[in-house]
């Protein structure tokens, strides 16, 4: 199972089940991963076809492979369950990128509408790399014959005269004679 980022963006429903009697729905999403929950705003009026275009930031630990998802109309009393999905990660895992409507159903089981999600996953390089050994993490691998970075010139020890510069003292050593 992959580490990293997972970036979710509701941007839109269609088709969705009017859960109301009178007026337009309110409908709002709630995404969930592993113990992490997000929320969308309120699409006001959006009825069956509201708009939030909204991204939603994810890390993705071990054990992260489903992502659940649910529509809601928001009510004044309670809000209504319009439709939910769980969406499998395997697939955005090995892509990266998922752009797809996603059919959400009721608790009987029958479609009740579609959301549009686009999924991106950004893998974490630190995690499941092996070590390589030698140069410090964070520091590019030094080329032969070439002097260790932020040290210019010949590059030994002690640190050579540059041309045109004035000797340095040496710690520990008595000043140079000219």
């Amino acid at each position: 199972m992959p580490y990293g980022n997972l970036s979710v963006t509701v941007v839109a429903g269609r088709n969705l089940k009017n859960k109301e009697l009178f007026g337009k729905m309110d409908p709002y999403c709630k995404v969930k991963l592993g113990q992490n929950e997000q929320r969308t705003k309120t699409h006001s009026n959006g009825g069956k076809t509201p708009v939030w275009e909204q991204e939603l930031q994810f890390n993705v630990i071990e054990g992260h492979g489903i992502l659940h998802v649910e529509c809601w109309d928001d009510d004044a009393g309670s809000d209504d369950c319009i439709g939910k999905t769980d969406i499998a990660l395997a697939k955005v895992f090995q892509a990266q990128l998922d752009d797809e409507w996603f059919t959400i159903s009721g608790d009987s089981g029958k479609p009740h509408g579609e959301l549009r999600l686009v999924l991106r996953f950004k893998p974490d390089a630190q995690q499941g790399q092996p070590q390589s050994w030698g140069a410090p993490v964070g520091l590019p691998p030094q080329q032969a014959g070439m002097p260790p970075p932020g040290q210019g010139g010949y590059g030994g020890y002690p640190p050579q005269q540059q041309y045109g510069m004035p000797p340095q003292q040496q710690y520990g050593m008595p000043p140079q004679q000219q």
